[in-house]
């Protein structure tokens, strides 16, 4: 649950810095605090769309990356439609801003797993080293 939590948080981060660099580039006014919780509420629908996709446990990677992505547009279209936000941008744009969303994300996530990898082989390393510690030659 904390790393649901934590990811909602992150994606909602990113999606926040993004949104801000949309507006400096084209120079729009917002009420940025209604956004920025349309933004989380968004994005916890995606990745509670993301976990129940991840329980299908398919083998093909594409297919699954498919689903997320499906999942994420289909979302943000409907929250785009229902807050009014191709008003102040075209759909193409919101899809690529969430395609990097999807990819910094994932490119996070394979940082994290990789780190929780180097982890666990220390934590392996030096169990073995204490099971068999080395002797010194005569």
């Amino acid at each position: 649950m904390r790393k649901f939590v934590l990811n909602i948080f992150c994606t909602t981060g990113i999606s926040i810095v993004i949104l801000a660099l949309m507006v400096i580039l084209r120079d729009w006014y917002l009420p940025f605090h209604i956004y920025v919780l349309q933004v989380v509420v968004a994005n916890a629908l995606i990745h509670t769309g993301l976990w129940l996709t991840a329980k299908l446990h398919r083998d093909n990677k594409a297919i699954d990356m498919l689903m997320d992505v499906t999942i994420t547009a289909a979302i943000l279209i409907t929250f785009g439609w229902a807050f009014e936000w191709f008003a102040l941008t075209p759909i193409w744009v919101l899809l690529i801003m969430a395609t990097a969303i999807y990819l910094a994300a994932y490119a996070l996530d394979m940082w994290r797993v990789r780190e929780e990898i180097n982890e666990i082989n220390d934590i392996l390393e030096k169990r073995d080293n204490n099971k068999h510690p080395r002797r010194g030659s005569i």
